[in-house]
């Protein structure tokens, strides 16, 4: 099984393109595939990790696993979605949260009304690590580390993390 990272160029979410080109920066990647006007990429040192950079916004592409693995005859067995943080207050965080919609009657953020997503198990590793580089940098004034409630989509059946910066292009 594979695990697919799903960034986006779309010009509302910056952070998720800037954490995109982190990754591809940080590591060698082989470009793979073109879809649905996006690239995917595949990890040169674990070729069980992709990289799929689209240039729409995320949150109303319910099944966006099941186009992957339809397109990369691949099973997918975690998804990490890069993405921007924002908040009513404009306050920095980097947040990561499983994806859902519990106990609401509508979806508009993308998702299906009332039901949740099943959360990776990178959860809590990834948030212990975030927070563990954090405390030791100059981002621990700037930059709390959160735990979010679930509240937006997309759905999929794939287990599946947000990982979040924000909340100002600043």
């Amino acid at each position: 099984p594979s695990t697919l990272v799903v960034a986006t160029s779309f010009e509302g979410d910056p952070a998720s393109l800037n954490m995109a080109n982190a990754l591809l920066d940080r590591a060698d990647w082989n470009k793979v595939s073109a879809c649905d006007g996006g690239h995917i990429w595949q990890s040169a040192e674990n070729c069980d990790v992709h990289l799929w950079l689209r240039t729409d916004s995320m949150l109303l592409h319910d099944e966006i696993d099941r186009k992957f693995e339809e397109t990369m005859d691949l099973t997918l067995s975690d998804m990490i979605f890069l993405s921007k943080h924002a908040s009513k207050q404009g306050l920095p965080a980097l947040t990561v949260h499983p994806i859902g919609n519990p106990g609401r009657s509508d979806a508009q953020a993308g998702g299906k009304p009332g039901l949740c997503v099943p959360p990776s198990p990178r959860i809590a590793p990834l948030y212990r690590r975030l927070h563990s580089a954090v405390r030791g940098s100059d981002l621990s004034e700037d930059f709390p580390v959160s735990l979010e409630a679930t509240h937006h989509g997309p759905w999929v059946h794939t287990p599946s993390l947000f990982a979040e910066i924000g909340s100002s292009e600043e």
